[in-house]
């Protein structure tokens, strides 16, 4: 067993086994803007992910405020729902993403800078599988997600611009 940075806060410990660097491809982030919106802030990103990733997890921090978010503009995932459980980190998993961009939308309290946690999956190369695959049948078949690659990143979300107030003219 191995202890991994996680895909949320802290660590996890997996059956994992070091290898040189995979250059595997990274999150590449598009168009940002953050307005007010009901004395929140409402973030939109846009991000732009690898191909053929099968799996993309945010996770975003508590102490950000999260009220709600939006996957290319459908409901997500609602903060103060009956369902919703307070936790570290709140977490949204995107499976199957698909080839175009996603929009991601969060309604938070603060205006602040935010930093997120963004996880993609990808395939791993079968030169790091064959050695662990070399004695099962033809027909086997991985139990649960089978040999995969991790990549983790931090994507900063810039703070809302300082609003000007309307000067009263005596």
């Amino acid at each position: 067993m191995t202890e991994l940075k996680a895909a949320g806060p802290g660590t996890v410990r997996r059956p994992a086994r070091e290898v040189a660097a995979l250059n595997l491809p990274a999150i590449a982030i598009g168009e940002q803007s953050i307005v007010t919106e009901e004395s929140n802030w409402r973030r939109e990103i846009t991000l732009n992910l690898p191909e053929r990733t099968p799996l993309l997890w945010l996770t975003i921090p508590v102490d950000s405020g999260l009220q709600k978010a939006w996957v290319n503009g459908i409901p997500a995932l609602d903060t103060g729902s009956d369902t919703a459980q307070r936790q570290d980190a709140w977490s949204l998993r995107v499976i199957n993403p698909g080839t175009e961009p996603i929009r991601i939308g969060l309604l938070t309290s603060s205006k602040d800078e935010l930093t997120i946690s963004a996880t993609t999956w990808h395939d791993l190369p079968a030169v790091l599988v064959a050695p662990f695959m070399g004695n099962w049948p033809d027909n086997a078949r991985p139990n649960r997600y089978g040999p995969r690659a991790e990549k983790i990143q931090s994507l900063g979300l810039s703070a809302a611009a300082p609003v000007s107030t309307p000067q009263s003219i005596p």
